[in-house]
């Protein structure tokens, strides 16, 4: 008895698609890096400290709210606090962490701790008044950042 046997098929893999993904992975981290570095990019000379933790380990990564010199506040129209690349007054700085809250709240997830990097010379009012911003809005987790002085 004699038996058919049947057509061999083409065994090639088509790797388009899978060089077209690891494009889109390229694109996407290279652009998470840059938003990443945005938020230290500001030009702030932070304060100094006896004591302070070395925080680049963190595996939770913080919000980062920068507090700019009034000098500079005042050529970006009078708003000190910048938040994701974004300069802004303080009831707008208090109105997107209540909606970065509001949507952590709804997801489940718990809202990451805040850093606030406030320049040596920027207003003590106005750091006060981002620390207010975070405690009116719930914000358990509030950081200042602060570079660690040299004996």
């Amino acid at each position: 008895m004699l038996l058919k046997q049947a057509p061999k098929k083409s065994t090639k893999m088509d790797i388009i698609p899978m060089v077209d993904i690891v494009f889109q992975l390229i694109i996407f981290f290279l652009v998470a890096t840059q938003v990443k570095e945005e938020e230290t990019a500001v030009d702030l000379r932070l304060p100094m400290a006896r004591e302070s933790k070395d925080l680049k380990a963190e595996t939770n990564p913080p919000l980062l709210i920068n507090v700019i010199r009034p000098e500079i506040a005042r050529r970006v129209g009078n708003r000190p606090y910048v938040w994701g690349g974004e300069s802004m007054d303080l009831k707008t700085l208090t109105r997107k962490l209540e909606s970065k809250k509001a949507v952590d709240d709804d997801k489940g997830d718990k809202m990451p701790a805040v850093r606030i990097r406030g320049d040596r010379d920027s207003s003590f009012e106005d750091v006060r008044n981002a620390l207010a911003a975070c405690t009116d809005v719930g914000i358990q987790e509030v950081r200042i950042a602060t570079i660690r002085k040299e004996n």
